[in-house]
């Protein structure tokens, strides 16, 4: 049975209407998904993802955070690590502590993307004896941020506690202290 002339028009005009809408929904979730990409995260995001990123035990997720010509310094690298070495030196942290976690304590977000936090780090630390020593170490990082990516990172932490936790002698403390400070920031 064939529609009535006005149905069939209605009919057509509603098909189009959810095509136009189906197309509309898509160019916006495009757009929405150029955004993101375009619009970099603030300097509070990117401190986030770096917290986030050593709570996921990824160095490479930490690696990502950091601009391709991002720094970061610390105690026990105070000439700074970059590209590649921020990862490696991430990877040894990661095997020298079990549930190794970072929780923000305070943030203070300036102007042009200086950010600054404080953090504790706890874990166990595998003593060269092979001893867990829980460690639980406070510290504060200062960022430069540009195009949602660090570009450097000053971490401040009194690494000699690590050294005081550590019961074998100097060369037991200096391993733990290389070991945990190169990346504790």
């Amino acid at each position: 049975m064939a529609l009535p002339e006005h149905d069939y028009v209605l009919e057509k005009l509603a098909l189009d209407a959810i095509g136009r809408a189906r197309a509309d929904a898509a160019r916006y979730r495009r757009a929405a998904e150029a955004r993101a990409q375009e619009d970099p995260m603030t300097a509070r995001e990117a401190a986030h993802a770096f917290i986030d990123a050593w709570n996921a035990r990824s160095p490479d997720a930490v690696r990502a955070v950091f601009a391709a010509d991002g720094r970061l310094i610390d105690p026990s690298a105070p000439d700074g690590l970059a590209g590649p070495a921020i990862a490696a030196s991430v990877q040894r942290t990661l095997e020298r502590f079990t549930d190794l976690s970072f929780a923000l304590t305070s943030l203070l977000e300036g102007d042009a993307g200086r950010i600054a936090f404080e953090w504790v780090m706890r874990g166990a630390l595998a003593a060269p004896d092979g001893r867990r020593i829980p460690v639980t170490l406070n510290g504060c990082d200062v960022c430069q941020v540009r195009d949602g990516k660090i570009v450097e990172l000053r971490g401040y932490f009194d690494r000699s506690r690590i050294a005081a936790l550590v019961d074998g002698g100097a060369e037991a403390s200096r391993l733990a202290v290389s070991s945990v400070a190169a990346s504790a920031g």
